[in-house]
């Protein structure tokens, strides 16, 4: 059987039809590339700043949900803390125990970051679950920890929370509303972190 070649006329429309299609491929390039001023826009506010600042840090956004009731605990000295009575400030409220290793991980940070925004509308509470007042006060003074420490005797705060793992921390607005969860540690004093309490504040 004989090839069949393509005629000359052939090859032409064949090359011209490759030399169009890089043109109109180079065209598109450059048009990206570089975009006529005239028809650029300003880009519109970033409405989801506070869902990247979350996302950063690794925190679980929530719409904001009224916690289970009220807290009424003791702190270690033997005084009663009502966590409404610190509306209107962002709370950092942390689940915690002296024996979690990723619990001792993150507190230096915490305390560096209540140290940052402790007179910025801004309260740390960390509730000590199941453990005795003098084991939790000795380890606050052994650590140099300042912030609120809560003892939750019984794990009965804990378990209104939903704080099934420690460390568990949540993240209230100023009407005591459950804006963000995270689970394990976290370093709180990372760029991250700071760049989302100051938009928190």
């Amino acid at each position: 059987m004989n090839d069949i070649k393509p005629t000359p006329k052939k090859h032409v429309s064949i090359l011209v039809l490759i030399v169009a299609t890089c043109i109109l491929i180079l065209v598109g390039v450059m048009a990206y590339r570089k975009p006529d001023s005239r028809h650029t826009t300003v880009a519109p506010p970033d409405i989801n700043t506070i869902d990247r600042l979350f996302y950063d840090m690794g925190v679980q956004k929530i719409p904001s949900v009224v916690p289970p009731g009220d807290i009424l605990l003791k702190d270690v000295d033997g005084n009663r803390v009502r966590l409404s009575d610190l509306k209107g400030n962002i709370v950092f409220l942390n689940f915690w125990a002296t024996w979690c290793p990723g619990c001792l991980i993150e507190m230096p940070s915490m305390e560096k970051l209540h140290n940052r925004f402790k007179d910025r509308d801004f309260v740390m509470v960390a509730i000590s679950m199941q453990e005795p007042a003098v084991r939790v006060k000795q380890f606050l003074i052994q650590n140099k920890l300042s912030f609120i420490t809560l003892l939750d005797t019984d794990g009965h705060v804990g378990s209104r929370f939903g704080a099934f793992s420690i460390p568990t921390t949540y993240i209230l607005d100023r009407d005591g509303g459950v804006i963000g969860k995270a689970v394990g540690s976290r370093d709180w004093h990372s760029k991250e972190a700071i760049s989302l309490f100051e938009h928190l504040i």
